[in-house]
Formats: structure tokens, C-alpha cells, sequence
């Protein structure tokens, strides 16, 4: 039924599209790693992407698990593209089929499962970002799948669940709230068992695997000279006052009016209200779990809180224990009232916010697919200059200059090739684009006229009237 209703939505037309819409820059980013990973057999643990700004393009950030495994199977002739999103795509899906079964499980009624696994899903955010290129997605779908363990009545799996919660931390560290509370609650709650228990070993894993990584992710990134990826916190104590204003209102406004509708914003609160008033219903360890998390929330919005001005995916970390309050609240009404009337009275309520649900998204989601427009027609004016590339230089080895881009791997993932991404640059930064960068390339790339700006590209491109161009550099 799902795949029906997206389907309706053009959900499943995104999947063949290269990195585009809100947050194209990170989408690219992203994907780079997958593709050199296949363009140039680099090792597992030599994650990189295409731009030159560090050594051979040197860079880590999230546990390449899934870049790797993508770049695998494309191989094998399988469309990266398509690869990396179906990868995402099926671990968050994995993870609401998980959340349904859970819901099912302890409700014994699909009637009311089925639409409380759609709300959840039936978000601007959530489907944007489900088949996406950003590890995010990834995180939030193992996270779900671990929250399904743990809420397991009446006999939690905790093993299963801390290693999806590990795995999730390792693909996107802010995941981290979650296997922290789990530990946390084991530990406050079965206090001798825990440290005579092979969960112990969990937690001192879980802390060695992920201090590991992002360790070496550090001591990587320094020896290659890329500081692009690792971006501090910034607390709110620090935050400027201007910033704070811009936050606050794009959270007042944006987050209110574009992520779920006002009335699936409602149904989180007395979720959470009725999670709260039946509180005897849940275990001891349920209740810490909830409230390390919800403590967890809070130190990540205090600690990043200028962030989500610019980066709405950072939202999808609330939604693990927005599915917590979601399965406890409703498992817990129907244990108290375990009558006909009651169920069918939430199958009817849950039924009409799904039915608004899907109204909110069908108006909202195109605009966000929509938005991609302009980077469509970006994408097609270089696969002719793609091609011929790859004519002349099919392994990918030569270096490229492109010229008018801001961002790191703008064009550079598009046309598979190492090389430098600079804007257009005024005269008195002419040392930006300097001989030692023209030398190192096989050809430049103007994405626009660069006019009187730069002395060096003015020369390249007096004679050319249309943009985008490709000039070979002859050696």
C-alpha cells in the first residue's frame, strides 16, 4: 500500500536523478565518496573525494559502509545513482516495516499499526530524504529498526539493538543519543546484572568502535590538510544573537510549516501526553530509555543549535524517539482499554490523520523535488562534455579545473574526474587560480562567462560565447 501511495507522489521517479534539489552540495559530497571508491579501486579505508583541495582529494567523515558496498555492486555495471539511493532507501524502509511490526505486535491490530507506521513515514522531510544520497537517512532507518528491539515486550532485545544503534552512530554520529541512553538505562536499571553481563562488553565496544573511527577520520583528514568535514559544535551560549533570531524563526516558520502537518504535530503532543499519563504500563527500563533520549535531544539542540538553521536533515535525529513515544502510547492505551470501541476509535482517528497526512505531503513534496529544476538543466548541459571525457580519458585519471563553482564536488562528481572547483575569482585573488593549479590539469571548464574578473581565464575565454565550455590545456 505504501509503494502505491508513493508512487502516486513521483517518489520512485527520483531515483535515476544525480544529486539534486535542497542540499544538493551535501548530496554531492556524499555521492563522491561511492564514486571513488569506484572510479579509482581506492581502499576502504582511504575514503576521498574529487576535489583537490586536500591531498589526492583525501577525506573522511561518516563510516564509508555503505559508499563501499554501493561502489561494489556498480561494479559489477549497476548505476551508481540508482545503487546509493535504493541502499538508503531500503534500510529506512527496513526500519518502518520494523516499527509497524512492533507496533503490530503489541497492539495485535493492523488497523491501528499500519497508520501509525504511515504518519511516521508521511513527512516532507522523511520521504525527501528516504532515497536520498546523505548517510542520514541510513542512520534514522537502523535507529528505528533498533528502537523496534528494544521496546520488545515482554523481553527487549538489548544485543540486537545496540548493534543497530552502533552501526547507525557509525554512519552518522548524532545517532549517538540513542545507544548512549540504551546503555545508560541498562545500567541504571539492572545495575549488578549489567556489569556481569556480555552487555558490558556492548558498551565498551560500541565507545571503542566509534572513538576508532572518528579518530582515525581526524588523524586522516589532518595528514591530507582537509578541514571540510569536521565542523565543531557551536552552543547556543555561543551562538550570536542574529543567529539565534535567524534560528528561531526558521524553526517558528519552516520546521512548523513544512515538515508535518499541524495536525500530525498535535498527535505527536498527546502521544507524548498519553505516554506520560499511563506511565505504569511501561517498564522501568522503557522510562530511562525515554528520558536518556529526550535528555540526548536536548544536549544536540543546545550543542548545534545555529546548525539547523542550514540543515534541516539534522531534524531526522528526533524522529527515533518521536517512534518510541508513538509505539509506547498507543501499546499503552490499548492495555488500558482493551476494548472494541477503543480500537476501533483509534483506527478511525489514526486513519483520518493519515488520510491529512498524505493531502500535507502531496502538496508539499513536489516543491522540494521541484526545486530541483534549474540543477536538472545543469546536469544535462555537461553530458556532452561528460562524454567526450570519457572518450579521451576513460580511466579517469586526468585532473580537471572548473571554474565558476562554489562548491567542493559540484561538477567534479558529474564528470568523474579529480581536479579543482573554484569560483569566479576578482583580480586581486588572481593567485587563487595559479600556474601550479593549470599545470596539474588536462582542461579547464568555464561554467560561465568569468568576464573581466580574472586575467588568466579572460585570455582562455575570449573567443567563447557559450558556457558551459570545455578547453583543453595543452602541455
Amino acid at each position: 500500500m505504501l509503494a502505491i501511495i508513493l508512487f502516486t507522489l513521483g517518489y520512485f521517479a527520483q531515483f535515476d536523478n544525480l544529486p539534486n534539489g535542497v542540499h544538493f552540495i551535501r548530496q554531492s559530497d556524499s555521492f563522491s565518496f561511492l564514486l571513488n571508491y569506484l572510479y579509482f579501486d581506492n581502499s576502504f579505508l582511504a575514503p576521498a573525494n574529487f576535489n583537490l583541495y586536500s591531498e589526492n582529494g583525501n577525506a573522511a567523515s561518516e563510516f564509508p559502509l555503505f559508499y563501499y558496498i554501493g561502489a561494489l555492486i556498480a561494479s559489477l555495471g549497476a548505476n551508481p545513482i540508482v545503487v546509493l539511493r535504493v541502499i538508503h532507501a531500503l534500510i529506512f524502509f527496513a526500519g518502518i516495516q520494523l516499527i509497524y511490526s512492533r507496533i503490530l505486535s503489541s497492539t495485535n491490530n493492523a488497523l491501528v499499526a499500519l497508520p501509525a507506521a504511515f504518519i511516521l513515514v508521511c513527512s516532507t522531510i522523511v520521504l525527501y530524504y528516504s532515497n536520498n544520497f546523505l548517510p542520514d537517512i541510513a542512520a534514522l532507518g537502523l535507529s528505528l529498526a533498533g528502537i523496534s528491539f528494544l521496546l520488545k515486550k515482554p523481553s527487549p532485545q538489548f544485543k540486537i539493538a545496540l548493534v543497530l544503534f552502533t552501526i547507525a552512530t557509525m554512519v552518522k554520529i548524532t545517532y549517538g543519543i540513542y545507544p548512549l541512553a540504551t546503555l545508560g538505562a541498562i545500567l541504571i536499571t539492572e545495575k549488578v546484572n549489567f556489569l556481569k553481563s556480555k552487555l558490558a562488553l556492548y558498551g565498551v565496544g560500541f565507545v571503542l568502535l566509534v572513538g576508532s573511527w572518528w579518530s582515525f577520520a581526524s588523524f586522516y583528514n589532518k595528514n591530507s590538510n582537509n578541514d571540510y568535514y569536521f565542523n565543531k559544535s557551536i552552543p547556543i551560549w555561543n551562538t550570536s544573537e542574529p543567529d539565534i533570531e535567524r534560528t528561531n524563526a526558521l524553526v517558528l516558520h519552516y520546521w512548523k510549516n513544512s515538515y508535518y502537518p499541524e495536525s500530525t504535530q498535535i498527535l505527536f503532543v498527546v502521544m507524548f501526553a498519553l505516554t506520560i499519563f499511563t506511565i505504569k504500563k511501561t517498564s522501568l527500563i522503557e522510562r530511562a530509555f525515554a528520558s536518556f533520549s529526550l535528555a540526548g535531544i536536548a544536549a544536540y539542540i543546545i550543542l548545534f543549535y545555529q546548525k539547523f538553521a542550514d540543515h534541516d536533515y539534522y531534524f531526522l535525529v528526533l524522529i527515533p524517539f518521536i517512534a518510541t513515544i508513538f509505539i509506547l502510547g498507543i501499546r499503552n492505551l490499548l492495555e488500558t482499554y482493551n476494548g472494541s470501541t477503543i480500537k476501533s476509535a483509534s483506527f478511525s482517528i489514526l486513519t483520518v490523520f493519515s488520510i491529512a497526512s498524505f493531502v500535507y505531503v502531496n502538496k508539499k513534496i513536489p516543491l522540494r523535488w521541484n526545486d530541483s529544476e534549474s540543477l536538472i538543466s545543469y546536469h544535462s548541459k555537461l553530458e556532452t562534455i561528460q562524454a567526450n571525457l570519457d572518450k579521451s580519458d576513460p580511466n579517469h585519471l586526468n585532473k580537471i579545473l572548473v571554474v565558476g563553482d562554489s562548491t567542493m564536488n559540484g561538477t567534479l562528481f558529474q564528470l568523474g574526474r579529480k581536479g579543482y572547483a573554484v569560483p569566479i575569482i576578482p583580480k586581486t585573488n588572481l593567485d587563487v587560480i595559479d600556474d601550479k593549479k593549470i599545470a596539474n590539469v588536462s582542461w579547464i571548464i568555464l561554467l560561465k562567462d568569468p568576464g573581466n574578473q580574472n586575467a588568466i581565464l579572460n585570455d582562455l575565454s575570449a573567443e567563447i560565447t557559450e558556457f558551459p565550455c570545455l578547453i583543453s590545456i595543452n602541455k
